[in-house]
C-alpha cells in the first residue's frame, strides 16, 4: 500500500525553517489524480491509499480530500494521531496566501474531527494512538475503523503506552513498522517488544500488590495474530492476504527451523519460536504473489518492466548490490543538497521543527 502524502515544500532553512503555503495546492491534487488513473502499480501488488495529517485546514478542504481519495478508489487513510504529545492543547496553523489564522483545538483528537465531518469509516487507519479516550476507542469500534500501533517508535520517542492489548483495541489493532531509518525494520521485533512490553506492565500490579504471577494471560498467539491477520484486515485486504488460505495470494514467509536460534523450540511450538527467538537472519526464504525473491538467506534479481514513465535507463533485472549502490547514492545526494541549502545545524532545525507545531514551550526537553 502506497500512501499519497501532500506535503508543503521548503522555501527556505536560514534564518528560519519556512514552508509553502498551500498543503493542498494545485499540483498535489493533480499528482494524486495522475497516482489514481495509474493503480495498482506491479502488477497489481501496490495499491494506492493517502496519507494525511493536516487537520488544520478548514473543513472543506479536509472533506473534499477525502472525497476525493475514495472516489480514486484507495483502500486505506492513514494519519498520524498521539494523544497529548504536543500538551493538553492543539495549536494549528492555517496558512493562507496572505497573513495567517490560528486555531486552538482543545484535546485535539482527530477522531474527533472525522467523525465530526462524516468521514470516520473502515478504510480509516491511526498511526500510534497513543493516549487513546474511552470516547475514541467507542468511536473507532462503531466505525470499525483501524489502529496501527508501532511499538518501536512508541517505547523509544515516548509517545505513550502501547494500546494494542488494552479494552476496546485488540480487535481493531495490528502491528507496524515504523522509521525504519532509526528503528528495526521487521515484524518479528514488533511483535516481541509489543508481547514483553505488556507483560511486564502486567506484572508490575502484581508487584504492587506483594504478589507474583505463576501464569501468563498473554500468549504468543495474541501478538503474532496482531502482525498477520490483523495487518491485512487494517488495510481492507484480509480477502487477499494475511493467512494461509486457498485462493489468496501467496505471500509467505519460509524460517529455517533448524537455525542456532529456533532449534528445538521450533519442534515444541513454532509460533513461540518465531515471536520469542528468531530475528531475520532465520528467514530462508520469501515468496511474494507466488515468486521466490529470497532464497538460501539471499535476496534474488528483480525482473524490471521493461517500460516505466519517466526513467529508461534501468537493466532488465536488478540485483540487491544495484539497489544497495542506488541508496548510498540517494543518501549522498541528500546530504549534498542539505549542505548546498546550509541545512546543517540540526539543533536549529529541531527547535524550527517545534516552532512550526507550536508545541508548548517546556513540553520538549532534553534527557
Amino acid at each position: 500500500m502506497f500512501c499519497y502524502t501532500p506535503t508543503s515544500k521548503v522555501l527556505t532553512w536560514k534564518p528560519e525553517l519556512t514552508t509553502s503555503d498551500g498543503l493542498l495546492d494545485d499540483w498535489v491534487i493533480n499528482q494524486f489524480e495522475e497516482l489514481g488513473s495509474q493503480a495498482p502499480f506491479g502488477d497489481g501488488r501496490v495499491h494506492l491509499g493517502l496519507a494525511f495529517d493536516g487537520f488544520m485546514l478548514p473543513r472543506d478542504q479536509v472533506v473534499s480530500l477525502y472525497n476525493k481519495a475514495r472516489e480514486l478508489g484507495t483502500k486505506v487513510i492513514t494519519s498520524h494521531y498521539a494523544g497529548l504529545y504536543f500538551g493538553e492543547h492543539f495549536l494549528a496553523i492555517c496558512s493562507f496566501r496572505r497573513g495567517a489564522k490560528f486555531i486552538v483545538i482543545g484535546n485535539f483528537s482527530p477522531v474527533d474531527t472525522l467523525e465530526s465531518y462524516g468521514l470516520l469509516g473502515p478504510d480509516i487507519l491511526l498511526s500510534h494512538a497513543t493516549n487513546l479516550t474511552a470516547s475514541d476507542i467507542h468511536k473507532l469500534n462503531h466505525a470499525k475503523a483501524w489502529i496501527s500501533m508501532t511499538p518501536d517508535t512508541e517505547l523509544q520517542m515516548g509517545h505513550g503506552d502501547i494500546v494494542c492489548f488494552r479494552e476496546g483495541c485488540a480487535d481493531i489493532c495490528a502491528l507496524g513498522i515504523d522509521c525504519h531509518s532509526n528503528n528495526s525494520g521487521d515484524m518479528v521485533s514488533q511483535m516481541r517488544l509489543a508481547l514483553r512490553h505488556e507483560r511486564a506492565k502486567r506484572n508490575e500490579k502484581l508487584i504492587a500488590e506483594g504478589k507474583f504471577s505463576r501464569s501468563l494471560n498473554l500468549h504468543v498467539q495474541d501478538v503474532f495474530r496482531l502482525a498477520t491477520i490483523q495487518g491485512a484486515r487494517a488495510i481492507n485486504m484480509e480477502e487477499d492476504l494475511g493467512s494461509l488460505v486457498v485462493g489468496k495470494v501467496a505471500d509467505l514467509v519460509v524460517f529455517d527451523g533448524e537455525s542456532p536460534s529456533i532449534i528445538c523450540a521450533s519442534e515444541q511450538d513454532p509460533v513461540a519460536a518465531i515471536v520469542l527467538h528468531s530475528s531475520v537472519r532465520d528467514i530462508d526464504m520469501v515468496i511474494v504473489d507466488g515468486q521466490i525473491r529470497k532464497q538460501n538467506n539471499k535476496l534474488l534479481p528483480v525482473a524490471i518492466a521493461s517500460s516505466i514513465p519517466g526513467i529508461t535507463t534501468l537493466p532488465q533485472t536488478i540485483e540487491w548490490n544495484q539497489v544497495a549502490r542506488m541508496l548510498v547514492n540517494s543518501r549522498d545526494s541528500i546530504e549534498n543538497t542539505m549542505l548546498k541549502a546550509n541545512a546543517t545545524d540540526k539543533e536549529q532545525l529541531v527547535d524550527d521543527l517545534l516552532k512550526m507545531m507550536h508545541a508548548e514551550e517546556g513540553k520538549f526537553v532534553r534527557l
